[in-house]
């Protein structure tokens, strides 16, 4: 049985008060059912205020102690609520997922360990084992294979961009959520070193959907070094379409804002949540130009390319003439507003450049994603890449429309490309494990 103090007990209690769901019997039963705890709504009385039906569900999941899985109940809810809440909160709900000894994932990792080693090998015996291995359990081994990279994406749209350029990536699911991570090296082959890969999609918006699903693939892969990538919103002038903005500082636009009385109807005064990008990681990327310029123009050219194949020449032409896009795509380094909400209107992007005129973009799942790295005992380096595909303003529609979501793919296609010549300019670090064994790697054919 999980012990809390009174102390403790009472901080969990008004954590769980909190969430707007609890303010419901609806909503206090989909919070277990999301917790995966639907075997115990008919064991918790929901009657009553939100503190009493908190302190009624902390007793019975405490009681109950672990499932038949050996996960702490109480921990599966811990999990859940942290994607409910601001960063302080998070810090505590981690304390006491270290105290219930949670390790949500260890099971998943275990089971896949030969399915990553199949990974890591050469591709004749893949071949040999690719039968047999997905329906093989390993023993339990504390270790964890090295992940250098771990790849986030939101959309399914975006993920697929991603996916088209990966040479037969291993897909492995995990039991807990029904995703799939994917497994893969890169460079590929016949390049001095690589990078071992897993990356993911969730396939909704917001920050808070982002930052549950950045501490679940965290939980799983535990890689070296965290990339988001996606479209996003242009703010500024300095952006156009295609152009890729490297992510110094973020902005949960909408953290501790307030309603106020306006002339007619209520006001939102913004608060915000302000995280920083890995600073290294931003410096060396933002110097691809220079350090690895034949990368640099091999990436400007092949993107031009593909802007020529998505976007009809007539209105590629347009779209050049007003300045919406350039010829040859730009890395822009700069500050990105996160939050829930789509921009499509010039009041909106006006309201919101208030509080910041500098943001280079706006976009929604950012912000929730680094909130969830840095609640983390210890935090992994992060990169974010964001390909322009609006301007977060009424003409959204109308671009969404060119080419069938041509310029959406052009934008995605800029950022993921990046990401790939950043990998061969070997920008991006990779573990002392990796750096070791470098030799063995760079033979490894995928």
């Amino acid at each position: 049985m999980t012990k809390l103090d009174p102390r403790e007990r009472q901080k969990l209690i008004n954590i769980i008060a909190s969430i707007p769901e609890m303010q419901s019997d609806r909503g206090r039963r989909e919070i277990l059912e999301q917790a995966g705890l639907s075997e115990f709504l008919s064991r918790i009385d929901f009657a009553g205020s939100t503190g009493i039906v908190a302190g009624n569900i902390i007793t019975v999941l405490v009681n109950y102690g672990a499932n038949d899985k050996g996960e702490a109940v109480l921990g599966l809810l811990l999990n859940l609520i942290k994607g409910y809440v601001g960063f302080e909160q998070k810090v505590f709900l981690n304390q006491l997922l270290e105290i219930t000894n949670v390790e949500k994932q260890n099971k998943s990792t275990a089971n896949y360990q030969k399915e990553y080693d199949q990974f890591m090998l050469s591709s004749d015996k893949r071949d040999t084992l690719s039968n047999s291995v997905s329906k093989q359990t390993s023993s339990q081994n504390s270790d964890r294979s090295s992940i250098d990279l771990g790849i986030i994406i939101a959309l399914e749209e975006e993920f697929e961009v991603l996916y088209e350029q990966l040479a037969s990536p291993i897909s492995i699911k995990d039991e807990q959520t029904g995703n799939y991570d994917y497994l893969f090296q890169w460079p590929l082959e016949n390049n001095s070193s690589s990078y071992s890969c897993a990356a993911t999609f969730f396939s909704d918006m917001g920050p808070s959907k982002a930052a549950l699903a950045c501490e679940r693939f965290l939980a799983r892969r535990q890689p070296e070094t965290i990339v988001m990538l996606g479209i996003a919103g242009g703010l500024n002038t300095d952006v156009q379409l295609g152009d890729v903005v490297l992510v110094t500082m973020v902005n949960l636009y909408l953290e501790r804002s307030k309603a106020i009385e306006g002339q007619e109807t209520f006001e939102i005064k913004p608060g915000g949540d302000f995280y920083r990008c890995s600073d290294d990681l931003v410096q060396a990327s933002s110097n691809l130009k220079f350090a690895h310029s034949n990368l640099y123009r091999q990436w400007q050219t092949d993107s031009q390319e593909v802007l020529d194949k998505l976007i009809p020449s007539q209105r590629l032409n347009q779209l050049l003439s007003a300045e919406w896009v350039r010829e040859k795509p730009s890395i822009i380094k700069g500050s990105v507003a996160s939050g829930p909400v789509v921009g499509a209107s010039e009041k909106f992007t006006s309201w919101l450049k208030k509080t910041n005129r500098n943001y280079l973009a706006l976009e929604m799942e950012v912000g929730g994603l680094l909130s969830a790295v840095y609640s983390q005992a210890d935090p992994k380096k992060t990169l974010i890449l964001r390909g322009i595909s609006d301007f977060g303003d009424s003409r959204k529609k109308e671009l969404d429309e060119i080419g069938k979501g041509g310029i959406r793919r052009y934008a995605m296609n800029n950022a993921t490309r990046l990401l790939w010549k950043l990998l061969e300019g070997e920008v991006l670090p990779q573990s002392l494990e990796k750096k070791k064994n470098n030799y063995k790697i760079q033979n490894l054919k995928i």
